[in-house]
């Protein structure tokens, strides 16, 4: 037996040292899942700021834009309006050689050249009028040029930190998966173990007329060092299930529901005995008798761990079964001593003494 004890206790070690270990890695994943949510949060706040960057740029540029489209338009009709002036022109001087006489390909005399160059000159002004536009056109140009590339510049940005947090938002949700997964793993067989706690407790409970329920209780499903067991109980019908407290239960009620949540324990766990010590000892005689008849239907089942019942005192009339053995115990000053002891005769005057009563 001390082996087996042994063994057992090796085991339970080594079980509870890989719950510990659990736990510490499911801890770790929580502080990294919470650092990884206060990056999301400035990495957040940081893409809000550059959008409304990117959009005010986005602005700017539309408007140099179409600055550029209309001055490319007044470029185009100044182009065009100087082809047709120097139509014009090629026209007009044909005309002129030929009402001076001149062939086609004779160039212009000095004399016709100086006059023309006194003379007011309107491709003059559309050369003045051209460059006036060019320098113009070359300063929205300049502007323009600098708005995009702040503007390509912005955009390499947002779509560098659009990548890094589309890294970071994958590495968080990868933790996420890594933590849901550690939390099933121990989560879902715990909850198993309370359901079948649950069901040998209400058993219990509704055998003696009575309910209760136990219970896997968190007030967050996030937060693993608040899970505890709950033990709701209703002695009487007229109220509702009350946790087990001291304020809703008396103390022969907290006893009983103690001492059957403890049975509801050992029905999971296989043992060769069991020793119960003094159970009745508190307790009011309504609750005294239903606790002793449950103990008795359990260790008097085919199947159940053999109970060793110890108690200094027992109620009257209580229920035995045949799987039981009694063993009186007696000690005192006044006792006979062995030698002296007759079985038969204490019986005879037990009997005589039920027939006078």
């Amino acid at each position: 037996m001390r082996k087996i004890e042994e063994e057992t206790k090796a085991k339970i070690s080594a079980v509870n040292i890989q719950k510990v270990s659990i736990v510490a890695t499911l801890v770790t994943q929580m502080k990294r899942r919470a650092t990884l949510s206060m990056e999301k949060v400035y990495l957040t706040l940081e893409t809000v700021g550059l959008t409304a960057e990117r959009t005010q740029l986005e602005n700017e540029y539309r408007e140099g834009t179409s600055e550029i489209r209309v001055t490319e338009q007044r470029c185009n009709r100044l182009d065009q309006r100087k082809i047709q002036l120097t139509e014009q022109c090629k026209g007009m001087m044909k005309r002129a050689k030929e009402i001076c006489r001149m062939m086609p390909d004779q160039s212009l005399p000095d004399d016709l050249r100086n006059a023309f160059g006194k003379l007011p000159d309107t491709v003059d002004e559309i050369d003045a009028m051209l460059n006036e536009e060019r320098s113009r056109a070359e300063c929205f140009t300049g502007l323009s040029e600098n708005v995009v590339d702040e503007y390509n510049r912005r955009e390499q940005e947002i779509k560098h930190l659009e990548k890094e947090l589309e890294e970071k938002t994958k590495g968080l949700t990868e933790y996420r998966q890594n933590i849901s997964e550690a939390k099933e793993r121990w989560l879902n067989p715990l909850k198993q173990l309370v359901e079948q706690i649950n069901d040998k407790f209400s058993d219990f409970f509704r055998s003696m007329q009575c309910a209760g329920e136990v219970d896997l209780h968190s007030e967050n499903e996030e937060e693993y060092d608040k899970y505890g067991i709950r033990i709701r109980v209703k002695f009487h019908s007229s109220t509702q299930l009350h946790e087990l407290t001291a304020h809703h239960q008396s103390g022969g009620e907290r006893s009983v529901s103690t001492m059957l949540y403890l049975m509801a324990l050992q029905e999971l766990n296989r043992c060769p005995f069991r020793v119960v010590d003094e159970i009745n000892q508190g307790m009011d005689p309504v609750n005294e008798r239903r606790v002793f008849d449950i103990v008795v239907r359990t260790a008097c089942k085919g199947t159940t761990s053999q109970y060793f019942f110890i108690t200094p005192k027992l109620l009257q009339n209580l229920q035995y079964a045949e799987e039981m053995t009694i063993l009186f115990v007696h000690n005192g000053a006044y006792m006979l001593p062995p030698t002296e002891w007759k079985e038969k005769s204490f019986i005879k005057r037990c009997l005589a003494r039920k027939a006078r009563a």
